[in-house]
């Protein structure tokens, strides 16, 4: 049985892909395909953060991912890519006799050939151009959605951001890959993602939930199911509020619309955030990662060695 909670922290990551990326007026105005699905998509994640030991809603969710990121492609991002693979996962797990053990060890190892590549690909030349960096433009972007001044690129500083997000990103691969370092790994990824995802003028929120729901599973308290939504009462404003942010997104784009994906993703991204944190810190600090039994390298079947072989392909493209 997959842990409710872990099911919930997807459902998260459904919905923050869809208020992350807003289809204006492909539901109601020019109604398209993807709009629709999208709708579809949407009322299934909400469904499924209420609702998650269901299965008919989480098989549904699942395919309705992959739907969206084949209705999305070729304009997709890289972690909905990945998003789509782990819903494929999902549902070959649902077919096994021990679901949850079928899909931990795969999942971790689509994620581990996922971002090692990603953090591969800051190996080039132009990454450590201070001058063309994308890690001096995102850190001053960053900054400048708090008003904050900017690092110019001829200071040494500008070698923070850019040696800094190099070495985390290599590292954290490594961290997750040693059994005795992975709790630092979750942690250092959780951290820095976590921060990212707080860029005020881009989203990388979607981004992040999606590895959220990935880092956790290197967690023994999340992989065992001890950590819980404990107010479950406050679940059902929370997925409506939620809910109807992603919802305006698929109405025509005006000032009203715009103002509430803007600002209201924040809104219900920030608590979650900080729950997040808290409650995994909770789980956590009176264990070690030798606590967790499972074996990394072992792949539970042929399926498993092809959705991972996938993820490993991808990374190889351009």
């Amino acid at each position: 049985m997959i842990p409710r909670p872990w099911l919930r922290l997807w459902a998260v990551a459904v919905i923050a892909h869809i208020i992350g990326n807003p289809r204006f007026g492909q539901l109601v105005g020019d109604t398209t395909s993807l709009g629709l699905a999208t709708a579809g998509l949407l009322a299934l994640g909400v469904a499924l953060l209420l609702r998650p030991s269901d299965r008919p809603i989480r098989m549904a969710t699942n395919v309705g991912v992959v739907l969206v990121a084949w209705l999305e492609a070729p304009f997709i991002g890289n972690h909905w890519v990945l998003a789509a693979l782990i819903a494929i996962a999902m549902l070959v797990a649902e077919t096994r006799k021990d679901p949850w053990d079928w899909f931990v060890p795969t999942a971790r190892w689509m994620f581990l050939g996922f971002y090692g590549w990603a953090a591969f690909a800051k190996l080039n030349s132009a990454f450590f151009d201070p001058s063309v960096s994308c890690g001096l433009v995102y850190a001053n972007q960053w900054l400048d959605g708090y008003g904050l001044a900017p690092i110019p690129e001829t200071s040494a500083a500008a070698w923070g951001p850019i040696l800094g997000s190099a070495a985390i990103e290599l590292s954290i691969p490594v961290l997750l890959l040693v059994r005795r370092t992975r709790l630092w790994g979750v942690a250092l990824g959780v951290v820095f993602h976590g921060l990212i995802s707080l860029d005020l003028l881009q989203h990388f929120y979607d981004f992040t939930a999606v590895l959220l729901a990935l880092f956790v599973l290197f967690v023994p308290a999340w992989t065992d199911g001890r950590i819980e939504f404990k107010r479950t009462d406050l679940m059902w404003p929370f997925a409506a509020l939620a809910g109807l942010i992603g919802l305006a997104g698929l109405f025509p784009a005006n000032e009203f619309t715009n103002g509430i994906v803007r600002l209201g993703a924040f809104m219900v991204w920030v608590p979650f955030l900080a729950w997040f944190c808290l409650a995994t810190w909770r789980g956590t600090r009176r264990e070690t990662a030798s606590q967790d039994e499972r074996v990394l390298g072992v792949l539970p079947g042929p399926l498993a060695w092809v959705l991972v072989g996938v993820v490993f392909l991808n990374g190889l493209l351009p």
